[in-house]
């Protein structure tokens, strides 16, 4: 269903970031580029479930080249586990509304975590390449560069992936953004800071 979806998500992103602006491509001057270190947090979309997805990594731009290439060394996504204690659940009152947890050998209630499955965190990295389609687009006031390109996912699952996004510099290190990367039984919808640590 996600992946049904990710026109109509980008174009809510664009809305987001550009409230009554109008959006437009124009040219500009060369970006400065550069490496990143970066990191990011947004929703993962697994065949196991929804979850936080949480990279960090590098990013390099290149604005002769009008590539961006990232590298996700550690990339953490913490979905719901499914290691539950079946001496204790939930009761349920008329609709259907939680009442609360229930210790079955004692028939008292106990707090709600007992009735948890807890946090799984999985652990993977990646690496893509995208081509800048887009020099300069014009969002809320910001200059950013559209992009698209393919990746790797190597684990947790292993997956080829499309990948779009955008990338804002800006007068300082810092830059900011946003990515949807989509592959089999994968897919994250997150924003993106980058510092830069070296000019190309």
């Amino acid at each position: 269903m996600w992946r049904g979806n990710t026109a109509a998500v980008l174009l809510a992103c664009c809305l987001l970031a550009a409230p009554g602006k109008t959006l437009r491509a124009q040219f500009a001057s060369p970006r400065p580029g550069g490496l990143y270190g970066s990191v990011g947090v947004g929703f993962i979309n697994l065949q196991r479930g929804v979850g936080m997805g949480i990279p960090l990594g590098l990013t390099a731009v290149s604005s002769s080249y009008r590539f961006i290439g990232s590298a996700s060394l550690l990339d953490i996504g913490l979905l719901q586990g499914d290691d539950r204690d079946l001496r204790y659940r939930r009761t349920y009152i008329g609709a259907g509304r939680r009442l609360g947890c229930v210790d079955t050998k004692t028939n008292y209630p106990v707090s709600s975590f007992r009735c948890s499955s807890g946090t799984d965190a999985l652990h993977s990295f990646s690496v893509d390449l995208s081509y800048v389609a887009v020099e300069n687009l014009w969002l809320g006031g910001r200059s950013g560069q559209l992009f698209t390109g393919l990746g790797y996912r190597f684990l947790n699952p292993p997956t080829p992936y499309g990948t779009v996004g955008m990338h804002f510099d800006s007068r300082g290190r810092i830059s900011s953004g946003f990515k949807v990367t989509f592959g089999k039984d994968y897919m994250f919808l997150g924003l993106l800071w980058g510092y830069r640590t070296k000019a190309p």
